[in-house]
């Protein structure tokens, strides 16, 4: 009779134990996030940040998603009822998915007993995105479109002082003359888009007017630097003349092979320059500016973290957002991948930030102080100094893509194009299309 009691009373602890359990995983609440980049960046979310995440918090758990064609499939889903709750998110992309209502307004959690205190960030993504009544998007990092990577070995060969904060367009074109001959090139760009807008900017042109509502590009500023560009590909010559469908890849190809002494470039390529060219010495400044009067202004993109604003579970959301934004977090991606300059002034400020460990065979790391100085202290100067603009960013960004291809191609593509007619037709194209959104 006792063993028979004994067998019940077991029966009914592991009964009810094992409904402790189905009740603990059944209050486990699930939440997604989502990104793009880098394949091998995912591992950094799958396999450290998610999984110390879910460690404090047992009682999340986070799905991850990678998106191609990121920003697009973000509206898909939205439209769909199925965004994820955590997004990456971009600061000209801000504009389009708010006026969508897809963002959830994080206010009430940075002001809450969790939340973040703002000045620890650099304030230029805020002050750009002041055409928003409330703060959707927490940035992570800043990254200038227009970085200029310089090859020290062919400088050396032609006797060039390498580039320096107090460069030029002049000093830059000097130096682009006298690097360009024997097959080889003074200077080319990666992305034709960047490289479009930083001209703008340097020469105290603008994208928008202060209502943010109305395209300004065809300013005289403007104009004046788009001509400094073609000066540079169709007069002096020390441009190659490549079609832009294989731009990137052919000027990344020269750059790595020893045959351009400049490539201006996104600050995200640094890594894959000394991962995929290991004996290439090369070194980076910031973009030259337009007159020794003339501020450094770069054009400058930066991810962040937004939330769906239709998340079931917005505490649960906050939470992550909070971890991807945190020291940690953003100490962890940058110390790893390297690719944008943290927007955090506390991270940039530890001494663990110069410390890059990268990612294995995939992203190399930094050996020396010395190495880390020539190949990211004119980021964090950029970055600290406020030399870059954000400009880009407004409530309609996404309606300079649609028309931009078509100036590029006329203005700087294989022949050269009327600058003052090009860019007036830009403007109104864009004009155009707001107004007629706006109706």
């Amino acid at each position: 009779m006792r063993s028979k009691n004994i067998v019940i009373v077991v029966a009914v602890l592991v009964a009810f134990l094992l409904g402790m359990t189905s009740l603990s995983i059944a209050q486990k609440t699930t939440i997604s996030m989502s990104t793009w980049g880098m394949a091998w960046e995912d591992f950094l979310y799958t396999d450290v940040i998610i999984p110390q995440f879910q460690k404090d918090n047992p009682d999340i758990k986070v799905d991850f998603y990678r998106y191609e064609s990121y920003f697009a499939k973000l509206l898909t889903l939205f439209a769909g009822g199925e965004a994820p709750d955590v997004m990456r998110g971009d600061v000209t992309e801000v504009g389009l998915q708010s006026r969508k209502g897809m963002l959830y307004a994080l206010d009430e959690y940075i002001e809450g007993p969790e939340g973040v205190d703002l000045d620890d960030w650099s304030p230029v993504p805020f002050e750009t995105l002041d055409f928003v009544d409330k703060v959707y998007f927490l940035p992570a990092g800043i990254n200038p479109y227009s970085v200029l990577y310089y090859n020290k070995d062919l400088f050396n060969e032609a006797g060039v002082s390498y580039p320096d904060y107090n460069w030029t367009f002049a000093d830059l074109g000097s130096a682009a003359k006298k690097l360009t001959g024997g097959g080889k090139y003074g200077l080319l760009w990666a992305i034709p888009d960047f490289v479009f807008y930083t001209m703008v900017f340097s020469e105290g042109g603008q994208i928008w007017d202060e209502s943010k509502t109305k395209c300004i590009i065809d300013s005289p500023e403007a104009i004046k630097g788009i001509k400094v560009l073609q000066e540079w590909m169709f007069d002096d010559k020390f441009v190659p003349m490549v079609g832009s469908g294989m731009l990137r890849t052919t000027s990344y190809a020269m750059f790595q092979s020893g045959r351009l002494g400049m490539i201006t470039e996104g600050g995200w390529a640094c890594p894959a320059f000394k991962r995929d060219a290991p004996e290439l010495n090369f070194a980076r400044s910031i973009f030259p500016k337009a007159s020794v009067d003339a501020k450094s202004r770069s054009g400058a993109g930066g991810t962040g973290w937004v939330m769906n604003s239709t998340t079931k579970h917005p505490d649960e959301a906050w939470k992550f957002l909070r971890a991807l934004i945190s020291k940690e977090g953003l100490l962890s991606y940058w110390r790893t991948t390297w690719v944008e300059i943290p927007a955090r002034k506390s991270v940039v400020e530890s001494p663990e930030f110069r410390d890059i460990i990268g990612i294995g065979e995939k992203v190399p790391g930094i050996k020396t102080e010395e190495e880390f100085a020539e190949k990211n202290q004119a980021l964090v100067d950029l970055v600290k100094n406020g030399w870059f603009t954000q400009e880009m960013a407004g409530p309609y960004t996404s309606h300079l893509s649609s028309f931009l291809q078509t100036a590029l191609g006329e203005l700087i593509g294989m022949k050269r194009g009327d600058v003052e007619l090009a860019l007036k037709k830009f403007a109104t194209s864009v004009n155009e299309s707001i107004a007629k959104e706006m109706r």
